[in-house]
């Protein structure tokens, strides 16, 4: 249950720490960058403490940053004068800057081990192989979208080109799903602990509820200038 465990400290630390994020984010990054390397370290050279190593595994795993960018995303399915859109709203941009470290911390570690792995890409097992090209693939995305939630760099595009480059946002949560299940199902499937298989269905109750949601909010926004044309007229 450990992506359950993110997801809920990460939402409830983005309500507790809002006001403090955007007012000092580059602390938050800075902190975030200092936990991710302890949890590098961590991984190679594992403490004894349980609370830690679970820290550590959540972190390392991808839970952390995934949880952090399913917040992110989730704030564009609500109407914009919705209650929680306007709460979370100011700190999204620096919300997806800390999604984006941590979702880096997971693949520092394999980086080397996806390099070994090119030779011999096409020798390994299917899932592993799906993970591994998903994986490159998230990582190409995650720069650009990471950059370009900065400020300093958003201010130097236009509004177009900036909206054009976030939408690619919806291929990572979606790639990042497929890429998470890759390594999980075939465990699963051959009779992994039912904490796996409760991931693997958190997963895919979050992608599924999100891509309802995100469709409903685009058929809304679509529709909404029309009627209100509509209404003014009558």
């Amino acid at each position: 249950m450990s992506f359950a465990v993110s997801l809920f400290a990460s939402v409830a630390l983005a309500v507790l720490l809002r006001r403090a994020l955007k007012k000092a984010p580059v602390v938050f990054y800075v902190l975030a960058v200092a936990l991710c390397v302890a949890a590098i370290y961590l991984t190679w050279n594992p403490l004894p403490s349980q609370v830690v190593r679970s820290i550590v595994f959540a972190i390392q795993k991808g839970h952390v940053g995934f949880s952090l960018f399913t917040l992110v995303m989730f704030i564009g399915v609500f109407d914009k004068a919705s209650g929680v859109r306007r709460f979370f709203n100011p700190v999204r941009a620096e919300l997806s800057i800390l999604a984006s470290i941590f979702i880096a911390s997971h693949f520092i570690p394999y980086l080397l081990n996806y390099v070994a792995l090119i030779a011999s890409i096409f020798s390994l097992k299917p899932n592993v192989t799906l993970g591994f090209v998903l994986g490159i693939a998230l990582l190409i995305l995650l720069i650009p979208l990471a950059v370009t939630s900065f400020n300093a760099v958003r201010r130097r595009m236009s509004a177009s080109a900036w909206k054009a480059l976030q939408r690619w946002s919806y291929v990572f949560f979606i790639l990042a799903y497929i890429h998470a299940i890759s390594f999980l199902l075939v465990p699963a499937l051959g009779g992994a602990d039912t904490a796996m298989i409760a991931n693997i269905a958190l997963y895919s109750v979050v992608i599924v509820l999100y891509c309802i949601l995100r469709s409903r909010r685009a058929l809304l926004d679509k529709h909404a200038p029309k009627k209100e044309q509509e209404s003014v007229e009558a």
